[in-house]
């Protein structure tokens, strides 16, 4: 309630989880992910938690990942889930041929 509705809250910190479950936050300029996620919708759900109905401006999200370290395989792994669920609940046929036999091997290691 104060960061929405005061002026001197200027930050709002929350864990990925909590900033996914139960808060509209209509007056953020910026979502910044810090902790990636295993599954890609837990972090745009909370990326969604700013661009609720009421918001009149441009919200950015960004994402901190460090090369070489286990949150950029976390992306890669993100990126492989969701060409499959673009393939297998949206039914694109593009998007599965995009999966490389090395992609499949990757989600089932």
């Amino acid at each position: 309630n104060n960061f929405e509705n005061c002026e001197s809250s200027t930050i709002l910190l929350a864990s990925l989880k909590a900033a996914g479950l139960g808060i509209n936050l209509r007056s953020a300029d910026y979502v910044f992910l810090m902790d990636p996620w295993w599954n890609p919708d837990v972090e745009m759900q909370a990326i969604q938690r700013a661009h609720r109905i009421g918001t009149t401006h441009e919200v950015k999200a960004v994402r901190f990942i460090t090369s070489d370290t286990i949150e950029d395989r976390m992306n890669d792994l993100q990126k492989v889930k969701m060409k499959v669920f673009e393939g297998a609940i949206d039914s694109s046929a593009a998007a599965l041929s995009t999966l490389s036999a090395e992609d499949i091997r990757f989600l089932f290691r």
